[in-house]
């Protein structure tokens, strides 16, 4: 038999399936609970395989895995076009 989970996750696992898809910030609003307190419980509740989590985006959005995708999730924020860098080459330190 595994671990049992902790009374704090399954609440945040109960208000992510009641309320939808929620970032750390709504769930800290909705309990009352510190954000790294809230982000703890939410990555734990993932871990376990309970609710899943899309980390593309920001800020990372925690989601039931038992829904069906009746709203899309917001799309990823494209990375930055890497800068080139130009480098000389030089011959000589002396010119």
């Amino acid at each position: 038999m595994g671990r049992p989970v902790g009374e704090r996750i399954l609440t945040a696992v109960a208000m992510v399936k009641e309320k939808g898809a929620m970032t750390t910030r709504e769930m800290t609003d909705a309990t009352g609970l510190p954000p790294q307190n809230a982000h703890k419980y939410l990555s734990r509740a993932v871990g376990l395989g309970l609710i899943g989590v899309n980390r593309k985006v920001r800020p990372i959005l925690f989601f039931d895995l038992m829904v069906d995708d009746k709203e899309p999730l917001p799309e990823p924020i494209a990375p930055p076009e890497p800068r080139r860098i130009e480098r000389h080459h030089l011959e000589s330190v002396w010119g």
